[in-house]
This record gives structure tokens, sequence and C-alpha cells, in this order.
């Protein structure tokens, strides 16, 4: 199971959870182009959990994770704690998940920035959540480390290139990458992100 938040903003009645739920299934399926909405399930911050996609659907958050369960905190986790009943409803969905999964592990969750470098669940959630007991501290394969090493590398092959005017990169505000290829003035190809 992956944890995430949606980074966004948080809800304390049924209502507005399932109106703010509604709202990242548009995006994610117009913007995203996803088949449907991303997280199997959501907390809200009435201390309720909401269905997305289910218990039986694979996880396209991250490519070679189809196995994995993703359940998202309603709300952005990088400035503040999240609240008790979040946790306990969280806790509680973790022993149901437990007994789903029963003799296959010990562990049962880690979280998105456990796999890739990016600030979900948001540093207080994380830090909240690594206190729990089923939380799976092997998973951590230190993401942002392994991105830095891989851009330092990519910068010292493209640093002496007599191309590098061409060369530019740019994040969408999607976080989205695309890849777009460039025309030098001797016709070398480059491929840069922009």
């Amino acid at each position: 199971m992956m944890v995430h938040h949606t980074s966004g903003g948080s809800c304390k009645t049924t209502e507005a959870c399932k109106k703010l739920i509604k709202k990242i299934e548009t995006y994610e399926m117009t913007e995203q182009h996803a088949k449907e909405i991303l997280s199997h399930f959501f907390i809200g911050g009435d201390g309720q959990i909401y269905e997305g996609r289910g218990w039986y659907y694979p996880d396209e958050y991250i490519p070679g994770k189809g196995l994995s369960l993703s359940i998202s905190f309603i709300g952005d986790y990088n400035k503040h704690d999240a609240p008790a009943n979040m946790l306990e409803a969280f806790d509680k969905f973790a022993q149901c998940f437990m007994k789903k999964v029963s003799g296959y592990c010990n562990h049962i969750f880690s979280v998105h920035s456990d796999h890739r470098c990016t600030d979900c669940p948001g540093s207080h959630l994380k830090a909240q959540l690594k206190k729990m007991k089923y939380y799976d501290r092997s998973k951590n394969t230190r993401p942002c480390e392994r991105h830095k090493a891989y851009v330092q590398h990519f910068y010292s092959d493209y640093k002496d290139s007599v191309h590098r005017t061409n060369f530019k990169y740019s994040a969408k505000a999607t976080h989205k990458r695309i890849f777009h290829k460039l025309e030098s003035s001797n016709t070398k190809n480059l491929y840069t992100k922009a």
C-alpha cells in the first residue's frame, strides 16, 4: 500500500470531501489522461474513508507498482500535521488491509516519496506515518539522492558540449516532462526536455 496526499484543499464534511474527490477525478481524467481516478481510497478531514477506484484495480500512480494500493490523505501536509481522526481512520484501514494480505507481509505501507523524488505525502504526514506499526522502512530507496546523482552525471556529459546553447530544461506546471527534438545548425539531433 502506498500513501499520498492530494496536496490541495482539505475538507471537514462528507459533502465537501465528495466534491473535492470529484474535482480530483475530473482533473486526473482530463489533464493527466488517466482511465479513472488514480487513488484507490481517500481519507477525508472528517475521518471517513472514501472509495476511489476500489480494491481490485491496478495502481497507475507509479509505473511498476501496479499491485500496490494507493490511499490519499485529502489536503496538503507539508506545513502541518494530519488531524488525529485521519490517522485513526488510516490505522483502521491498515488493519483491514493487513487482514486481506494476511501471511504475505509484516509491513504493509510505504509513502510516495520512498519511491520517487517528490514531497508527497508531505513532510509532516510522512513523519507521522513513520511512527506507525505497519510502515515499511525497507522501501525507502532514497529516490532524491539517485535523481541528484543522475542530474549531475547528465550535466557533466553536456557541460562541455558545443551544442549546450541548444539544450534547455523546464518543467510544466503539471510536473509532466515532454521531450522535444531540437535541430542544431549542423543538423545533429539533440533531444532535450522542455
